[in-house]
């Protein structure tokens, strides 16, 4: 059966994303996500966000976007037997398969009418997801890569076409990881690879299903993301005004820094994470005059292991009494574009989390990435600094550090770089999403 078409009366363009509300404390997820509505939105004023995701209840808010505020709706679904019959994905399954089955336009009406997830994906232009960036790969474990496939099934199901925005692809450890993976791609009318491995590998993982499927590469959602400085800048101590020292800024990776979920080095990195970034700043602070500003970019409670900004905290108390103020703490949750605003102040980076980095290197400032995966690499090459990756995976802790400085000593040429690199990097992203919405 061929996928169902819709015709609209108006120019409203309904867009569905399945992701939740930018409302994460990643930033990374964050910036994804407003960035892409940056990209719709700035090309259709009119059009209408609607996000679908398993969360607890459906709720309507605005954000501002280009000065603008654009609104957006969840419509959340439910696994539990508690969840109300309208939003439990199991009946949101069934009820699908009726409605491809069935073509009768009253019994069609009368599910779109009471089933609200069905509604919004039978009456979307378009459908797509970014799968948060590397989350479209069991790196994280299987159950991520599944529940989210899951919910792109059911527009798949309903015989929609759905379109995969920029991001890693795998890599896939299993067989039954990479059979959804395929499962998602063949279904897809767009793939987009936010790095060059990541398309090549997708058009040998398709084969010869690949030709009715636009295969791209394009760079990150992230390198368009507005930075917005906060009014009040909540950092302690300040920081002092002053040409003569430089401002480095420095990502701890909450994530990295409690050895990842299972808590015992689950990325394999080849150095003691926690113990690098302590040798890495005491390095700094000794052989530069530099001040050092401790950057999170996931936010999250205490005990949390994903928690960016305990770890800096742990870092700077542990730290901040033997450096004569030289080392600086965000002291306040920011959101994605004032983060990425307060990154703007700096004139060096280093960061673990890759949209942190991509928040520097996209305001052309020269950034280090310490890389836990593959998804660094191709993505620092987009903007041609693909050199200034450093694989926490196969050096030693002495190795990362004495890269990193060698990086900072020599940041006038990664800058240059990236006065050069930018511009088309970003016309590049700005061409490819607009050539999906006009498609």
């Amino acid at each position: 059966m061929k996928p169902e078409t819709r015709k609209y009366i108006n120019d409203t363009t309904k867009i569905c994303f399945f992701s939740a509300l930018p409302e994460f404390g990643n930033m990374g997820c964050n910036a994804l996500t407003v960035s892409l509505m940056k990209l719709f939105a700035d090309r259709n004023p009119a059009a209408k966000f609607f996000f679908l995701h398993r969360l607890r209840y459906p709720v309507s808010k605005k954000i501002l976007i280009s000065g603008k505020e654009v609104e957006m709706e969840l419509v959340n679904c439910r696994l539990t037997p508690k969840s109300k019959l309208h939003e439990n994905l199991f009946l949101i399954f069934l009820v699908a398969l009726v409605y491809r089955l069935f073509p009768l336009k009253k019994l069609r009406n009368l599910i779109c009418t009471s089933t609200p997830w069905i509604n919004v994906l039978v009456n979307a232009d378009i459908i797509g997801t970014h799968f948060y960036g590397d989350s479209f790969s069991d790196i994280y474990g299987f159950k991520r890569l599944f529940d989210y496939s899951l919910l792109c099934s059911t527009a798949i199901l309903l015989g929609k076409k759905i379109v995969l925005f920029p991001q890693t692809y795998g890599p896939y450890t299993s067989w039954l990881s990479k059979k959804i993976a395929y499962f998602i791609l063949i279904h897809s009318s767009h793939v987009l690879a936010r790095d060059k491995d990541g398309y090549e590998y997708v058009t040998q993982l398709l084969g010869r299903n690949k030709k009715n499927i636009s295969i791209k590469f394009c760079p990150d959602l992230a390198f368009i993301l507005e930075p917005v400085l906060p009014k009040k800048l909540c950092i302690t101590p300040n920081i002092p005004h002053s040409k003569d020292n430089p401002l480095l800024g420095i990502n701890i990776s909450g994530l990295l820094y409690n050895g990842g979920y299972s808590g015992d080095n689950m990325f394999g990195l080849s150095c003691d994470y926690k113990e690098a970034m302590h040798i890495l700043i005491n390095t700094f602070l000794r052989k530069t005059n530099t001040h050092i500003l401790l950057v999170p970019h996931v936010f999250a409670d205490a005990g949390n292991v994903e928690s960016d900004n305990e770890a800096c905290r742990e870092i700077f108390e542990t730290i901040s009494a033997a450096n004569n103020g030289r080392i600086h703490l965000i002291a306040e949750k920011y959101d994605q574009n004032e983060i990425k605003g307060i990154i703007g102040q700096c004139d060096f980076f280093i960061g673990a989390r890759m949209h942190a980095c991509i928040a520097a290197l996209s305001q052309g400032i020269p950034a280090v990435g310490i890389a836990y995966s593959k998804k660094f690499l191709g993505v620092f090459e987009t903007v041609g600094v693909q050199n200034m990756v450093v694989d926490a995976r196969k050096l030693t802790t002495d190795e990362l550090v004495n890269q990193c400085m060698h990086y900072y000593e020599n940041r006038d040429h990664a800058k240059n770089v990236l006065k050069e690199t930018l511009p088309n990097a970003k016309a590049l992203l700005a061409e490819t999403i607009n050539t999906i919405i006009t498609s």
